[in-house]
C-alpha cells in the first residue's frame, strides 16, 4: 500500500486532516493505483503520522482532546477496509492519564508486528515536554517505554522516531547540549518485543 496524509479545505484546513490508501500495481498496467479507502476527521491533525502495519495502517491524531485533555493525542490502527478502528491508543494504554499538549501520536511506526508511538511533550520526572516513545503490540498491551535520558524543558524526545534493525532511533531536536540551546540529540535504543527489558537504556547517543 501506499499511504498519503492530506489537510484538506473543510472547515478548518489548520487542523483538519485524511488519510487515503492505494493499492500498488506492481505490474505497471496501472499509472495510478486503486484507492481502497479514504478516513477523515475535523481537527486535531488526524493523519500527522501514518505508517503500514502488515495489511492495516497506524494513523496518529496527536492534537486530539481525549477525554477533554487539550491535544493529549490518540493513535488509530485501522484496516483499509473499514472507517472503523482495530484499536486505539491513548494515555491510558501507558498507565497514565492524558495531559495537556502530550501529543501521543505525534509519530508512528511499525516495529515488526508492533507499534511505536511517541509522545513529545509528555513530562518525564516532572519536565515538562521532555518526551517519551512507547511500544505495544497490536492488542495495546505496553511492552517497552523510551524516556529521554537526558530530561530537559521542552526537548521534545520523540518528535522523530525511525526503526533501524533491531533498534528504535529516537530525536530529540531541542536538547539543550553544554549550554548551547537546541542542538539537538538523537538517541538509539534495542527493541525487545518480549517485554523483558521495559525501560531500556540507550546503546548510542549521537
Amino acid at each position: 500500500y501506499v499511504l498519503i496524509n492530506s489537510m484538506p479545505d473543510v472547515e478548518d484546513p489548520r487542523n483538519s486532516g485524511a488519510v487515503s490508501v492505494f493499492e500498488i500495481d506492481t505490474s505497471g498496467s496501472t499509472p495510478v493505483g486503486a484507492c481502497l479507502g479514504s478516513f477523515m476527521m475535523f481537527k486535531n491533525h488526524f493523519g500527522n503520522s501514518v505508517a503500514a502495519l502488515g495489511e492495516n495502517l497506524l494513523v496518529g491524531v496527536p492534537d486530539s482532546d481525549y477525554q477533554g485533555v487539550i491535544d493529549s493525542g490518540c493513535v488509530y490502527l485501522m484496516s483499509p477496509e473499514s472507517a472503523w478502528p482495530i484499536l486505539a491508543l491513548t494515555a491510558e494504554s501507558i498507565g497514565a492519564g492524558p495531559a495537556d499538549a502530550d501529543q501521543f501520536g505525534f509519530q508512528v511506526a511499525a516495529a515488526g508486528n508492533n507499534i511505536l508511538v511517541s509522545a513529545p511533550g509528555r513530562a518525564v520526572d516532572g519536565v515538562e515536554a521532555a518526551g517519551a516513545v512507547y511500544l505495544f503490540d497490536t492488542q495495546g498491551t505496553l511492552l517497552q517505554t523510551f524516556e529521554n535520558p537526558t530530561p530537559g524543558e521542552g526537548d521534545r524526545f520523540g518528535m522523530a522516531i525511525a526503526v533501524v534493525d533491531d533498534c528504535v532511533l529516537v530525536g530529540a531536536p531541542y536538547h539543550d547540549e553544554t549550554g548551547a540551546i537546541d542542538t539537538g540529540a538523537a538517541y538509539l535504543f534495542p527493541l525487545d518485543p518480549t517485554g523483558s527489558n521495559p525501560y531500556p537504556s540507550p546503546v548510542a547517543t549521537f
